[in-house]
């Protein structure tokens, strides 16, 4: 099993991220999908530029980036958008470098709860993609897996993928995300605080 922790997470704004379907109370995900036509000279610029697009007006003027993943494929963005009262949609969209610029993929996001309880101590959310490689000439299974940390006292989210890769990464300020390319799954995630005592474990494995 390998484990490394996550590196070239960039930090956005004051909120830092490390580096189908669920709602919290539904327990049920959407799935997004189209692509942005116009390219942009940054990730986040083509994945606000689509949802303005695509949005209603007062949804999109609530678009609050969280932070962005590198990956092989492209960049991962992370955001908030407003909900129905009471709650917040939180999701990532994948940006892919062309020729032009940068071009918005497809995403997902999941409903939390706004304000978040402090007592939750994790909210999270699995996608599952496929994207093709230039490189490998074919398509590649890539498993998403990001949320939100309410509870103060954890520090570090990893997570152990079903193809043997574990991965690390922090979660001080409240935010994640974690991509590993070749799966499709997760089977164990652990909340963690900064000295590696274990908060919360969910063990997928057992269902």
């Amino acid at each position: 099993m390998s484990r490394r922790v996550e590196q070239g997470f960039v930090l956005v704004l004051v909120v830092v991220l490390g580096l189908a379907t669920l709602f919290v109370g539904l327990m049920a995900g959407l799935a997004l999908g189209g692509e942005e036509t116009g390219a942009y000279p940054t990730p986040e610029e083509a994945v606000q530029g689509y949802l303005e697009a695509t949005r209603a007006p007062a949804e999109a003027a609530g678009f609050d980036l969280k932070g962005t993943l590198p990956v092989w494929s492209g960049a991962l963005v992370v955001y908030t958008l407003p909900g129905p009262t009471g709650t917040e949609l939180l999701g990532y969209r994948l940006a892919k470098h062309g020729e032009a610029g940068w071009r918005a993929d497809t995403g997902a996001e999941f409903s939390v709860a706004s304000p978040a309880n402090p007592n939750d101590v994790l909210d999270w959310h699995l996608d599952s993609r496929v994207d093709h490689s230039r490189d490998l000439n074919g398509p590649v299974e890539t498993a998403v897996v990001f949320g939100r940390v309410s509870f103060s006292g954890v520090s570090v989210v990893e997570v152990a993928f079903d193809q043997g890769q574990t991965h690390q990464t922090s979660a001080a300020s409240g935010f994640f995300a974690v991509a590993a390319a070749g799966t499709t799954d997760v089977r164990v995630i652990r909340a963690l605080t900064t000295d590696g005592s274990e908060v919360l474990a969910i063990d997928r494995t057992t269902r």
